[in-house]
């Protein structure tokens, strides 16, 4: 993912928010950011979600940053559900 102008490997994430890190930044708890995350894995049939979204940072620490998207826009929102979905739905699978 590309924060701050730099790319952040994407630790864990849900429709709600991320965690992405290491990250060496400017940014802070409470500050607003445009993020742009892409969740790309090769060897799944899912595809690639590739969005950019405005968040609020919740906190910069060791592993990393956490950050939860501040109302994106309808149909980002509805991308973020169904990526999310589908993953939970391929990790359930034997």
């Amino acid at each position: 993912m590309r924060i701050d102008g730099r790319d952040v490997p994407l630790i864990n994430w849900s429709e709600e928010g991320f965690l992405a890190g290491p990250y060496a930044g400017s940014l802070i708890a409470g500050q607003k950011a445009t993020v742009r995350i892409v969740v790309r894995d090769y060897h799944d049939r899912i595809g690639t979600l590739d969005l950019e979204l405005k968040v609020t940072i919740k906190r910069v620490c060791n592993p990393g940053i956490a950050a939860r998207f501040a109302a994106p826009e309808r149909y980002k929102r509805q991308a973020l559900q169904a990526h999310y979905a589908a993953k939970q739905a391929e990790v359930k699978k034997p």
